[in-house]
């Protein structure tokens, strides 16, 4: 009997290698958290306002991406609670992000790349790609950018927005890039492009908009890298067909390994998981609601 349709992606790997408990608290269950992350809401502005102001560019047409940055960051405010955490408010979030698209267009122009487009004309941008492995399982992806160098070369680019630069040791082993690569290798040449030649970050420190003096918010100089070789790509692949059969056997372990190292302090779901206490989720999607929380639901309001 065929297995059914197992969908990963790079986040999902990353969630999965972060904790196999929580894996399954947000992936399989789909519990939510009760307000959204300020990481997730400051990079969705991000990359609306340099989705928007780089196509412009290729259309010729003027676009402000402070101006679009603004408004996409307001939007997603008002659509519901956001944590800011202890280190971030909404005000200090709104001038980093405005800060950060002053400096975005120069920055830009610094690194001598080009958008590429498809056989239709449509910049490749914020472009979904899935590719299949056996075993019945797809691998889901979604490119930031495509673009060519001053050399003439095809890259495949990530942009973030992440508070400290990505070490650059380890892009070699980024494997969302990797994801990406195999993903744009299968689909080059329905998209009338080439293979990517080269892989790069685009990284957007995040750091407060001091008041007097110190460090700000900074765009970090494009760092790219080769194409990774048959033998890293065949590596990263057999990884995913080890962590989808873990998936499919229901091998959802906690991880809380050592102290200086664990996840948990970041984690979502951390007081749910030590202490039952549920008062960060949000169930309204919820595949599986723990029974205690099913008997509150159930029970009536206090007269």
């Amino acid at each position: 009997m065929r297995p059914e349709t197992l969908y990963l992606s790079p986040s999902r790997i990353s969630d999965w290698e972060r904790c196999r408990w929580s894996y399954l608290l947000k992936h399989v269950y789909r519990w939510r958290e009760s307000a959204t992350g300020n990481a997730l809401v400051f990079g969705g502005a991000i990359d609306e306002a340099i989705d928007a102001h780089l196509r412009g560019i290729v259309l010729g047409k003027e676009v402000d991406p402070v101006e679009v940055f603004i408004e996409a960051f307001l939007r997603k405010v008002d659509a519901g609670p956001v944590d800011y955490g202890a280190k971030w408010s909404e005000e200090s979030m709104l001038a980093m992000g405005i800060e950060l698209m002053k400096r975005w267009p120069e920055a830009w122009q610094a690194m001598g790349l080009t958008v590429a487009c498809d056989a239709n004309g449509d910049p490749l941008m914020q472009r979904e790609i899935a590719f299949a492995l056996p075993g019945n399982i797809v691998i889901r992806g979604r490119i930031d950018l495509g673009a060519f160098t001053r050399e003439g070369e095809f890259a495949v680019i990530d942009v973030k927005s992440a508070a400290q630069a990505y070490p650059e040791t380890a892009l070699v082993l980024n494997e969302q890039l990797t994801t990406y690569q195999v993903g744009m290798d299968v689909a080059a040449a329905e998209l009338g492009l080439p293979k990517p030649e080269r892989l790069g970050l685009i990284e957007l420190i995040k750091r407060q908009v001091p008041k007097t003096s110190g460090k700000g918010p900074t765009i970090e100089p494009l760092v790219l890298t080769a194409r990774r070789s048959e033998d890293q790509v065949n590596e990263f692949l057999q990884k995913v067909l080890w962590i989808a059969e873990d998936i499919r056997a229901q091998r959802f372990a906690k991880s809380p390994r050592m102290s200086f190292e664990s996840p948990c302090t970041m984690c979502s779901w951390s007081r749910a998981c030590t202490s039952k206490d549920y008062s960060d989720v949000d169930f309204s999607q919820a595949r599986y609601v723990p029974a205690e929380v099913l008997q509150g639901m159930d029970a009536p309001a206090a007269a």
